[in-house]
């Protein structure tokens, strides 16, 4: 589960990609990354564009089917794909925004 208090989310992470996003979910990709919508498809990372860095939210049976709390290190809008950016992070949020891609990039606390 992902849970970030502050922005109302609090939605299961289920393992796909393009399809799984589609149906509502936040999917894990990559190996590092949470997908959803923002403004289609259940739309559950609505609220994402109002996270800030040094906001914390916490991921529980997840990452070894223990519970993790999270900060946010870094924000930033990307109209290229992310697949070269998200290289290397811990954790990355994304959803699309106007103008692109936004990504937000966590570290374990």
């Amino acid at each position: 589960m992902l849970h970030i208090h502050e922005l109302g989310i609090h939605e299961p992470i289920v393992n796909g990609g393009q399809a799984t996003i589609d149906q509502g979910n936040v999917a894990f990709l990559y190996g590092n990354l949470l997908a959803g919508h923002r403004t289609t498809h259940g739309s559950v990372f609505r609220s994402l564009p109002a996270i800030d860095v040094g906001d914390r939210f916490w991921t529980t049976g997840f990452i070894g089917g223990r519970s993790q709390e999270w900060k946010v290190v870094k924000k930033v809008v990307t109209a290229s794909n992310s697949a070269g950016q998200i290289s290397g992070w811990p954790l990355v949020l994304q959803t699309s925004v106007p103008g692109g891609r936004l990504l937000v990039f966590c570290q374990p606390t």
